[in-house]
């Protein structure tokens, strides 16, 4: 649970949404920018100009900017970056998401929805989906270190440990320890991180 709400319980649906939206707007701005370049660089195997033009951190570089926009309350843009970014890669991360520096999308294909948070130096493979449960609003919360496979399935208010690695193909849908790897349908730890693809 993040600072905002413990310091202070919501007394409504609405406002337990207004402060997430207020905490995901603060984490995720233009000025971990940085941050997501060396990660992109880091899973394209790519360096300066063709690091800054790669896909997936182009896509990553529009939710920031539409992030920062946002927490301005500039009307407009922040849709247009949206949609932009829905249309030229198929990535969609909602306003509720929380991402924290060094995410790296190599392929885009991605959709991240719900209150939902991705903590620091996290790869997403393509075709990957995390989010929501059904008459569920809270997302997974994933830690720092985080690989997770092509064509994973992430769903529910559940806990992916620091550096855990999700399968190709995985349907995750209960916590995972820091450090495990999982895979299947159902995903099942199969051993420490490193052993799985």
């Amino acid at each position: 649970m993040n600072d905002a709400i413990a310091s202070r319980q919501p007394r409504s649906r609405e406002e337990f949404f207004a402060i997430m939206q207020a905490d995901a707007r603060h984490r995720a701005g233009i000025s971990v920018l940085p941050a997501d370049l060396r990660a992109a660089a880091r899973a394209r195997a790519h360096t300066g100009l063709r690091a800054i033009t790669a896909p997936g951190f182009v896509c990553v570089a529009l939710y920031r900017l539409r992030v920062t926009l946002l927490r301005w309350h500039v009307p407009v843009a922040p849709w247009l970056l949206h949609r932009a970014s829905m249309a030229l890669f198929n990535v969609r991360i909602g306003e509720l998401v929380s991402v924290e520096g060094g995410l790296a999308l190599p392929e885009g294909n991605v959709v991240i929805d719900g209150v939902t948070r991705i903590g620091r130096d996290a790869t997403i493979g393509p075709w990957v989906t995390i989010g929501l449960r059904r008459n569920v609003y809270v997302g997974p919360r994933i830690g720092d270190g985080v690989t997770v496979g092509a064509r994973a399935s992430i769903a529910g208010n559940i806990i992916i440990g620091d550096g855990a690695t999700v399968a190709t193909g995985a349907a995750v849908s209960r916590d995972v320890d820091a450090g495990v790897g999982v895979a299947g349908v159902p995903a099942q730890p199969v051993g420490d991180g490193t052993d799985v693809r």
